[in-house]
């Protein structure tokens, strides 16, 4: 929670809207009000702020410009304020409300100090970072609570000597550990393969337009060129790459340890194979357990061949045919499951690391320093005494 200090900050993006958001949070955020806000007709301010009241006035220098101030909470005292969107509206109103004694704040630091504890700031943070509907929807359930309610019942889990079962629901949780990892940064994609298997053509096939360069030529893509694209509201980045071959160029060989190093990277590498030379032997030092099969050009091959029959994904980035299957075989690897809404997710680094010390702390029987670590995550709570 934010100190005796009042702070105040844009909450809304900066630049032009119908309306924006300024958040006004400490002791004096009343007293700033009330010294400011010129409300509409004869309405008149209360002493104290009244939590859920609405009133409409005008505030700023001179005749000011018309706001909506909404008092969200009066223990703590959060105040919004809420003005047109334009930007020299907001900055005036940001500077005026500095000038009667607020300190102007970025928006991460508004959240951290106005939070009701860390977890809380940590999950509106990352919120505000989430772009597709996937990770909104995880994030959103630890906001309502999901993660906090998992940590209090598995904390009294602990205090009660029921180790044992604290372990399991503790590795239980780790699951999501690598989808925790990409609610933002999305999951990396390699096209790889031999010269001339189609790489380019899939990536092209896959955004929808020439995002790679395609020759006939061997060796044209000599750098790691990165799309990024969502599959079922989740974040997806494939990268193209150069093909892999024997080769005295040193642009070309550089592309290759490029390509090989962002193969190293990834969550996943799209092997990709001609079809019409269907023996390809993989490098060995691609992980199998990372590799999904993909056998282009079946525009030229006959028809009875199959995925089946291929042992793998059958695609021509041609004609798009498999391309559906391919992108669902590429989801379904990496997102196997996915969380239901509400269900608690350990949904940042932060909290996934301190799972990890927590567990360390089981298997040596050293509950009190397990305590210490989530101490200072659940503000106004003695762990070491729960019940």
């Amino acid at each position: 929670m934010y100190d005796s200090q009042t702070i105040v900050s844009r909450l809304t993006p900066r630049g032009k809207s119908a309306i924006a958001v300024l958040g006004l949070a400490g002791a004096d955020a009343w007293k700033i009000i009330l010294g400011s806000l010129r409300p509409r007709g004869k309405a008149k301010l209360p002493p104290l702020p009244v939590a859920g009241s609405l009133v409409i006035g005008r505030m700023g220098e001179g005749a000011g410009d018309e706001v909506v101030v909404h008092v969200v909470s009066d223990n703590p005292i959060l105040v919004e304020v809420n003005p047109h969107g334009g930007v020299s509206v907001v900055e005036m109103l940001l500077n005026f409300l500095a000038s009667r004694g607020a300190r102007l704040v970025d928006w991460q630091e508004y959240i951290k100090a106005t939070a009701v504890d860390r977890i809380d700031a940590l999950a509106q943070l990352t919120l505000n970072q989430c772009s597709l509907q996937g990770p909104t929807e995880v994030v959103l359930g630890q906001l309502n609570g999901a993660f906090k309610a998992w940590l209090d019942k598995w904390l009294i889990t602990v205090r009660q000597g029921d180790l044992g079962l604290a372990k399991a629901a503790l590795e239980s949780m780790m699951c999501w550990k690598q989808l925790a990892s990409h609610l933002i940064q999305p999951w990396k994609i390699v096209i790889a393969g031999k010269t001339n298997a189609g790489k380019s053509s899939l990536m092209n096939c896959i955004a929808g337009y020439q995002r790679s360069i395609v020759s006939p030529l061997e060796g044209t893509t000599r750098d790691v060129l990165w799309l990024q694209t969502a599959i079922h509201g989740w974040p997806f980045a494939f990268a193209d790459t150069a093909g892999l071959r024997a080769s005295s160029d040193m642009l070309e060989t550089g592309g290759m340890e490029l390509g090989k190093i962002a193969m190293a990277d990834a969550d996943l590498c799209l092997w990709v194979i001609d079809a019409t030379v269907p023996h390809c032997v993989m490098p060995a030092e691609i992980d199998p357990l990372k590799v999904l099969k993909v056998f282009n050009k079946m525009d030229l091959c006959h028809k009875s061949e199959t995925s089946e029959s291929m042992g793998g994904l059958c695609v021509s980035a041609v004609s798009g045919m498999g391309l559906d299957e391919l992108l669902e075989g590429v989801f379904e690897k990496l997102i196997p499951v996915r969380p239901a809404f509400g269900e608690p997710v350990p949904f940042h680094s932060e909290l996934v690391k301190n799972l990890e010390s927590s567990l360390i702390c089981l298997d040596n029987n050293l509950t009190e320093d397990l305590f210490l670590i989530w101490e200072p995550w659940l503000a106004g709570k003695n762990l070491l005494e729960m019940q």
